[in-house]
């Protein structure tokens, strides 16, 4: 819950591994290439589907926004923190929208932005992921929207006592990242004159 008189959006972004833990710990990458995003319009909805059997089974998540609508998706972690992440530790997203369009390199970070909102009070809304250890089939539609409505008005009818968190503080040992300094085009010439085979 958000309370202020401003505009706002919020972004939210997931670093989704749907397979068996020990294939994810062991090569997230490889199974990443096998997870298959389908993106769904009228706000925004991302299914991710498993589509290299896991233990037989075909792991499913869906997320989106309840309360209020995504306008802005992406599927991809570079297009979520971008080339210069490595050296300023900012995600470049956070200074534009994100991209609208289906990205699938190896790094599976899904994310949502929600429509402006003019706060005049107070204003709540949830970001939901739903999992299904098993989705044989293709996704083709979005599916299971009763479901969530339910669980996210049961939710909101519980009374729950919130309070404030403490802030967070990086240990100074922590912070920055190291991040190793980018090499000129000449720099690259003059250690490797000759290449024969170059990505």
């Amino acid at each position: 819950m958000i309370a202020a008189q401003k505009e706002v959006d919020v972004i939210y972004g997931q670093d989704i591994g749907i397979a068996e833990t020990e294939s994810v710990y062991t090569n997230e990458l490889y199974m990443f290439e096998y997870l298959g995003h389908t993106v769904f319009e009228g706000g925004y909805v991302v299914c991710s589907r498993q589509n290299m059997p896991a233990i037989n089974s075909f792991p499913f998540i869906q997320q989106g926004v309840v309360g209020t609508k995504a306008i802005h998706y992406s599927t991809d972690g570079l297009q979520f923190f971008g080339l210069s992440y490595k050296d300023t530790d900012i995600p470049e997203i956070l200074s534009s929208d994100l991209p609208d369009y289906n990205l699938q390199y190896e790094f599976a970070y899904t994310a949502l932005q929600t429509e402006k909102i003019t706060l005049n009070g107070k204003y709540s809304f949830t970001f939901y992921g739903f999992f299904l250890p098993d989705h044989p089939k293709a996704v083709r539609e979005v599916k299971y929207r009763e479901r969530i409505a339910l669980a996210y008005e049961n939710i909101r009818k519980e009374a729950r006592k919130t309070a404030p968190v403490k802030s967070l503080h990086i240990k100074k040992e922590f912070d920055p990242p190291y991040s190793s300094p980018s090499f000129s085009r000449d720099k690259i010439n003059a250690l490797y004159p000759e290449r024969k085979l170059e990505e």
